[in-house]
């Protein structure tokens, strides 16, 4: 289960890296966020299509709970990825925070743990 959505996470993450704009901009920002949301959906259903698997194979194995993983490999690929990094902070700088996507990146990097947001922000 993890080897398939490390792959489908990759290949999110290929076309963010390839479509990243040097200046960013709105139309990146939609990007990022509906391959989040295509990604949340995906771990969404597989998780309750996996849900007995989920409760008992992976609480008796110790094994790292299916949300768990989806976020933690989303947040692997997005603090690795210089590129996409880089722009995401010129954009929400250059946009500024009364923004409605810069709100909806705030929110995903906030699901992504408590520590994420000061991965790409100071704090003020």
């Amino acid at each position: 289960m993890e080897t398939a959505m490390a792959s489908e996470v990759q290949n999110l993450w290929r076309a963010l890296n390839d479509a990243a704009p040097a200046d960013g901009g709105a139309a990146f920002l939609q990007e990022l966020l509906a391959r989040w949301n295509q990604h949340l959906e995906a771990v969404m259903m597989t998780r309750d299509m996996l849900l007995y698997m989920d409760w008992t194979f992976v609480r008796t194995n110790r094994k790292t709970p299916i949300q768990e993983l989806g976020l933690r490999l989303w947040r692997d690929h997005l603090t690795r990825s210089d590129k996409v990094r880089e722009s995401l902070i010129e954009v929400v700088k250059q946009r500024g925070g009364e923004d409605e996507l810069v709100a909806a990146v705030s929110k995903m990097l906030t699901e992504l743990g408590p520590y994420v947001p000061g991965l790409f922000f100071e704090r003020v």
